[in-house]
């Protein structure tokens, strides 16, 4: 065999490489979802930093300083954890900065250990209740169709915006969009009937 060394060798086209699509981050919460989030959870909220300062006007001043707070540093919120545990964190320190304040001006008798414990009480407290609400929402979902179910655990156990729920299910936003309004009035009729 012989190989004929002044021949030019064929030109061999690169192979496209493919690469894997990089994994997608949580997108971050906007300051609407924030808003949002404190609307519903004020009254918690209150009663949470109540439990803390003992009075409920410095209370619900220390929840709107946490408020401003929170979106001044959204973007610094890590969606390590839940976007309300943050914010009921953010509404803690910020009562507790009142005590602080005030024992520093001398119009504060509690001290710092029994501010703690307070707030350690509140926490326990709302993980009690939410417990509770989590028992009886999860009672009701299990009365649902399963495509409710699916579609409700897509949005809110897994958190997937509703472009990806769309795209799990094969189905456009649109009808995502309708479908999980469709489940969250069933889950809600669902509810609002074993309160009555």
């Amino acid at each position: 065999m012989d190989f004929d060394l002044d021949a030019e060798a064929p030109a061999l086209a690169p192979e496209p490489l493919e690469l894997a699509p990089a994994p997608q981050a949580p997108d971050p919460p906007r300051d609407s979802e924030l808003a949002q989030l404190f609307e519903e959870q004020y009254a918690k909220l209150v009663s949470a930093a109540e439990r803390v300062l003992r009075d409920p006007s410095e209370a619900e001043d220390a929840v709107q300083d946490a408020f401003v707070s929170a979106c001044r540093n959204l973007h610094r919120f890590r969606a390590e954890a839940r976007l309300s545990t943050w914010l009921y964190r953010i509404v803690i320190n910020s009562a507790l900065m009142r005590v602080r304040k005030r024992k520093r001006r001398g119009e504060w008798s509690l001290e710092p250990e029994e501010a703690l414990s307070a707030s350690v009480d509140a926490q326990q407290e709302s993980r009690a209740s939410r417990r509770q609400l989590v028992a009886r929402v999860s009672a009701c979902a299990r009365r649902l169709p399963r495509r409710q179910r699916d579609l409700l655990a897509d949005r809110y156990l897994e958190e997937l915006p509703v472009e990806r729920i769309a795209a799990r299910r094969g189905i456009s936003v649109g009808a995502a969009k309708t479908r999980l309004h469709r489940a969250r009035a069933a889950l809600r009729s669902l509810a609002e009937a074993d309160c009555a």
